[in-house]
């Protein structure tokens, strides 16, 4: 599997894809009862991708890339050719990224999390 963001190949160590709907709900009187409405506008995609890169100065770090990313609020292209589920130059925003050190001792080795949701 080969996931790119914003041009730069990803090591990553799971994926995952969630759909939030984005609508609205009231309340309603019909035929004498009481019902539920619900107006759907449309989806909204959310990835996680759980990544790893190793003796990588932090200068030329992914984390660091995407952290600027998100700060400035630009969205980016995201493409993987999962079998499974492929994307296709994908516009989408980069709304956190985590970083993990715990564990890995001196082998200059970065665990990162990068949440995204299409722009």
């Amino acid at each position: 599997m080969t996931i790119t963001l914003d041009g730069k190949t990803l090591n990553v160590l799971s994926f995952g894809e969630s759909i939030e709907v984005a609508g609205t709900q009231w309340d309603a009187w019909v035929n004498q009862s009481y019902d539920k409405k619900v107006k759907v506008y449309g989806i909204i995609r959310k990835w996680t991708l759980e990544c790893i890169e190793e003796d990588i100065s932090w200068t030329n770090s992914l984390v660091n890339y995407f952290e600027t990313i998100a700060q400035n609020g630009s969205a980016v292209a995201f493409t993987s050719d999962e079998a499974v589920r492929e994307i296709s130059n994908t516009n989408v925003y980069v709304l956190a990224v985590e970083l993990g050190l715990s564990g890995l001792g001196d082998n200059n080795i970065r665990k990162f999390t990068l949440n995204l949701q299409e722009a």
